[in-house]
């Protein structure tokens, strides 16, 4: 009986493991290089829109050319989840950023 619940306990913890490796991972707008998604003006103004409204509920607001891609890179997602912006709206956020970001 006790070997029949540890074998069942084994097959379950592997199943989930299993499972767990085997799901994808997505990578939302957020996060793909900006050059891979094509941004109207109107997709730019709205995310110039959307960023001064976020953004300066929490802080002064920065100029896009004030860092590199790189460096927004590091810190658009965290702002993102802080602004509670949608995939949709961060991705708007980030084109319109990265458009003007220090090169």
């Amino acid at each position: 009986m006790k070997t029949n619940k540890i074998v069942l306990s084994t097959l379950a913890t592997a199943s989930i493991l299993f499972l767990a490796a085997c799901s994808s991972t997505k990578k939302t707008a957020s996060n793909a290089p900006v050059t891979e998604v094509h941004f109207t003006a109107a997709d730019l103004e709205e995310g110039k829109l959307i960023m001064e409204s976020s953004c300066k509920r929490c802080h002064k607001l920065y100029e896009p050319g004030s860092h590199t891609p790189k460096q927004w890179d590091k810190i658009l997602p965290r702002m993102n989840k802080r602004a509670k912006l949608t995939p949709n709206h961060a991705a708007k956020v980030r084109g319109y950023i990265l458009s003007l970001a220090k090169k």
